[in-house]
């Protein structure tokens, strides 16, 4: 016997069990996603951390403090120092700012200016500068630049540039007889005085000085010896050949006579004490002059600086071998005893 087989319509929702199997499936798919997500924003940053990066400055238009570039000021060179001489020399400590193209020199002829620029040097480690002025004495300062940017003056340095320095009596110019000095001085003005006055009534009465035979540029005793000191402003530099004139004759204008002066330079202390002997030279005439005449006295190539607070001395002698003691004239415009540098 057969059995009518029964048609059930299927329905078109599934049944809650086949649901709950939808769901679960969909809940699966979304984690997988989810994971997926959060793998690729993290392997994302991960390689945005190790990207290189630096740090970059700009200037924004806007009104933004945080932008603002930083200023500075252009320091001058310190320490600056002139010494005289033939020529003047210039030495300092460089500026501290590194981006300096170099210096500007400054030169005047009094104390505060007006300055003139004489030279523009670089590059910003050059400490040192040689200036060849007429001779005089004059007022250095100097100025860091860069570009069009230039800094405040440096200290100022004063130095005096000598070509010669003239013997003189004291007072000088001459007006009158005096009695002989240990010190004369020594300067870089021109003799003025017309007249050849006794510039010592203690030793003769005749015009012009008088030095006796000595034993040489040891000798101390004041009647055998003189000397003439100069004091500089700063330092004093020699790096030149040296030479000394001076009018001279046997004494009493004798005629017939041998004769020998030596001449000596010295870096001595102010007072004229504590000296060191750093050049000299000789001249021997036979016959030695019988009338006025000038001698000079080669002292040769010399490199020596007297550092400030000290002096230049010229110290005359006349040999023990001469003839006789012997006259010596300066100080007037016909007698020019000068020291050539």
């Amino acid at each position: 016997m057969y059995k009518r087989k029964q048609w059930r319509r299927r329905s078109p929702y599934p049944s809650p069990r086949g649901r709950i199997a939808l769901n679960n499936q969909a809940r699966r798919g979304r984690r997988v996603a989810n994971l997926a997500f959060t793998v690729t924003a993290a392997t994302l940053a991960a390689a945005l951390f190790a990207v290189p990066h630096t740090n970059a400055g700009f200037a924004d238009v806007t009104d933004n403090p945080g932008n603002a570039w930083a200023t500075d000021t252009l320091d001058p060179p310190t320490s600056v120092t002139a010494a005289s001489g033939a020529n003047i020399t210039l030495d300092w400590t460089a500026t501290t700012d590194i981006y300096a193209t170099g210096y500007r020199i400054l030169r005047a002829t009094s104390s505060g200016g007006p300055y003139t620029q004489v030279a523009q040097i670089t590059p910003r480690t050059t400490v040192t500068y040689t200036d060849s002025p007429a001779d005089g004495t004059y007022y250095y300062v100097l100025r860091a630049y860069h570009l069009g940017w230039e800094s405040a003056d440096s200290n100022e340095a004063t130095a005096t540039s000598i070509g010669v320095m003239y013997l003189h009596n004291n007072p000088s110019p001459p007006t009158a007889d005096t009695s002989s000095q240990d010190l004369l001085p020594l300067d870089t003005s021109a003799p003025t005085a017309t007249s050849l006055y006794n510039y010592d009534t203690d030793r003769d009465s005749f015009a012009g000085l008088v030095i006796a035979k000595g034993s040489g540029l040891g000798e101390t005793d004041l009647v055998k010896i003189q000397r003439w000191m100069y004091t500089p402003a700063g330092d004093l530099t020699l790096s030149t050949t040296v030479q000394l004139t001076i009018s001279t004759a046997m004494k009493d204008f004798s005629s017939g006579k041998n004769g020998s002066v030596e001449a000596g330079l010295y870096d001595c202390t102010i007072a004229g004490t504590s000296c060191t002997l750093f050049a000299s030279g000789t001249v021997t005439q036979n016959p030695w002059p019988s009338t006025w005449q000038d001698i000079i006295i080669d002292f040769g190539a010399i490199s020596h600086t007297i550092p400030a607070g000290r002096a230049l001395v010229v110290k005359l002698v006349v040999d023990g071998g001469s003839g006789d003691n012997l006259w010596f004239a300066y100080d007037t415009t016909t007698y020019q005893a000068r020291l050539d540098l």
